[in-house]
């Protein structure tokens, strides 16, 4: 995980890393300023654990002009963590924004909602975004994570919940009955 930066540059027109020269990641696009996460893999039969190896970093803008950032990583040891997913009944809200380098509106809904009673009903909601650009607002990625950066005025209104297609409610409406 890392956020490039280069003096006078907003727009990254390629993020390469390298381990031990080897390319192992490669993305098109971006912006300076912007964290971005690439994982190493650790799968690789060249890898060694307890080896130390070069990792370089190298961002290049679109006017030409590159960074590089060069580091020493030893492979201690690899291992996957997965994350408990949580109970459906009980979440209000799983943003998702869909595309790849255009500008989007948050989307959530889940079907199975317990609000009020033993019922699963559906429950929907959006963040709309106002006054964005093309540095500000929700931005999604194919490759990287979808991030948000609100700035120059930015901004993002969160609608109403919209429950079981019939009714809408406040978050202040949904925790009074949630009491």
């Amino acid at each position: 995980m890392f956020t490039p930066y280069l003096s006078a540059e907003s727009i990254i027109d390629e993020t390469i890393i390298t381990l031990n020269d080897n390319e192992v990641y490669n993305v098109k696009g971006g912006f300076f300023g912007r964290e971005i996460i690439a994982y190493i893999p650790t799968i690789s039969d060249d890898l060694i654990v307890g080896n130390t190896y070069q990792l370089s970093i190298t961002v290049k803008s679109v006017a030409g002009r590159t960074t590089t950032a060069n580091f020493y990583v030893k492979i201690e040891h690899s291992s996957i963590l997965t994350l408990p997913t949580p109970q459906e009944s009980n979440m209000l809200c799983d943003y998702i924004a869909y595309g790849s380098n255009e500008l989007y509106d948050l989307h959530s809904s889940n079907d199975k909602y317990i609000f009020d009673g033993d019922t699963p009903v559906t429950i929907t909601q959006e963040i709309k975004q106002y006054n964005t650009n093309l540095l500000s607002g929700i931005k999604g990625f194919s490759e990287d994570p979808t991030i948000y950066r609100l700035s120059n005025k930015a901004y993002s209104i969160m609608d109403v919940f919209e429950i079981g297609g019939s009714s809408t409610k406040t978050f202040q409406d949904i925790f009074q009955v949630k009491k």
